[in-house]
């Protein structure tokens, strides 16, 4: 069909895109790497265009929502998930190696890891380009390529890691879950982003996906993500959409299947912990360091709650 062809055109466009940029930003930077990720999720394009449908002759979207049937039992291997791989020397937001072997060795079984992509549309482990350029001190001129990432150290002394690293971990600890941080929520994006994440796993060893928890942004993300890969479980993290209501991500849990929200704890209310705890949905709090805090929480329903420094060992599983 024409608007799944158009569609097409566009995600490639936009790899395209990406390749130029890394070729301009630095021409005598190696890109064969780039271009097998080109290939690979442009081959994948083909797969998405089956799941789309023709609508009214203008636009396309997604098949009908269907109800999920999702399992929340990794939810029980700690009461906390450590943010960004956690802390390492008093310092956050590396999700470098040092990171999470030091708060794996303090009992941490669940890590959020923060997701971005480089000029040539690599999968790594950082926050954003921003954050990359504080933690090593690179400049504005340097090209923010996959090679200039995984050779600068963060701060002279952490581990850069990629997709492909992670997967690793994921190998050598079988008792670890990821929390995905994607932080993009248009539809091209999130299936460029999880294309290259599903094929990279089954390339591996397609259980790895079993102990990959994608947290959606929108509603609309849901059948996104699902339509690249059945994800065995799925968090509803409300950050990013200001226009959830207590009842719309109570009735989005029940039409859905989607039983994990987290918002920030300031907003985790009496109200809203019990009216969600009605429909059997697990909440989740983000990100409190504070012992004391997190316990209330705990004390009021949470059942998790991401940190950065606090040890799951304070307070039981």
């Amino acid at each position: 069909m024409k608007l799944l062809k158009n569609k097409r055109e566009m995600c490639l466009l936009i790899l395209v895109s990406l390749l130029l940029l890394g070729v301009i930003g630095n021409s005598h930077v190696h890109n064969r790497r780039a271009k097998a990720e080109y290939n690979d999720l442009s081959a994948r394009l083909d797969a998405i265009n089956d799941l789309l449908v023709e609508s009214d002759g203008k636009s396309d979207t997604l098949l009908a929502k269907r109800d999920y049937s999702f399992d929340y039992s990794w939810t029980k291997a700690s009461p906390l998930i450590a943010h960004a791989f956690g802390a390492i020397d008093g310092i956050t937001y590396t999700n470098s190696l040092e990171a999470f072997e030091y708060n794996y060795s303090l009992g941490h079984r669940i890590f959020e890891v923060d997701f971005d992509v480089t000029d040539e549309g690599v999968l790594i482990l950082a926050h954003d380009e921003a954050s990359w350029r504080l933690e090593t001190g690179v400049s504005n001129d340097v090209p923010y390529t996959y090679e200039n990432y995984i050779n600068t150290p963060l701060y002279d002394k952490y581990t850069s890691l990629d997709y492909q690293d992670l997967l690793q971990l994921m190998v050598e600890y079988p008792d670890i879950y990821i929390v995905t941080d994607t932080k993009y929520y248009d539809e091209t994006t999130v299936y460029l982003q999880f294309s290259q994440l599903v094929r990279k796993a089954n390339a591996i060893d397609p259980k790895l996906l079993n102990r990959i928890i994608p947290q959606i942004y929108c509603e609309q993300m849901l059948d996104w993500v699902m339509d690249v890969h059945p994800f065995r479980s799925v968090i509803y993290t409300l950050y990013a959409d200001p226009s959830w209501t207590l009842d719309t991500v109570y009735n989005f849990a029940l039409n859905t299947g989607v039983k994990c929200v987290t918002f920030h704890y300031t907003a985790a209310t009496a109200e809203r912990i019990g009216h969600w705890s009605q429909a059997g949905i697990i909440i989740g709090a983000h990100t409190n360091n504070d012992r004391t805090e997190t316990q209330a929480l705990f004390d009021a329903g949470v059942d998790v709650v991401y940190t950065d420094f606090l040890i799951p060992d304070q307070f039981g599983t």
